[in-house]
């Protein structure tokens, strides 16, 4: 779930990735197996403050290191406008991510 409010926590307490998906569903956060509403706002995906990319709805990001060297616990996500901006309102947009040691 990526909350509108704050960056949400490490997307996974994974140390040492080698591919790491990250996708806007589109969809508010239901439940970890159930979609909700669409929501037309976009997903920040940031490594500690800088960010990496906003993903529109129905867009991901790969990340991919051979060596192993993704560190996971610096990954965070917060729901925002489809500009990018911050909006404590936004809603909570369902995040779909995978994280392969």
């Amino acid at each position: 779930e990526g909350i509108d409010s704050a960056n949400t926590l490490d997307i996974s307490a994974e140390t040492s990735a080698s591919f790491v998906f990250i996708k806007n569903t589109g969809y508010t956060f239901s439940s970890a197996t159930v979609l909700g509403t669409a929501l037309s706002k976009a997903l920040k995906v940031m490594v500690g403050t800088t960010v990496i990319s906003v993903l529109d709805p129905g867009e991901c990001i790969v990340l991919k290191d051979d060596n192993a060297g993704i560190n996971c616990t610096g990954i965070h996500v917060r729901t925002v406008d489809l500009d990018g901006g911050d909006n404590a309102s936004a809603g909570h947009l369902a995040v779909e991510y995978l994280v392969v040691d």
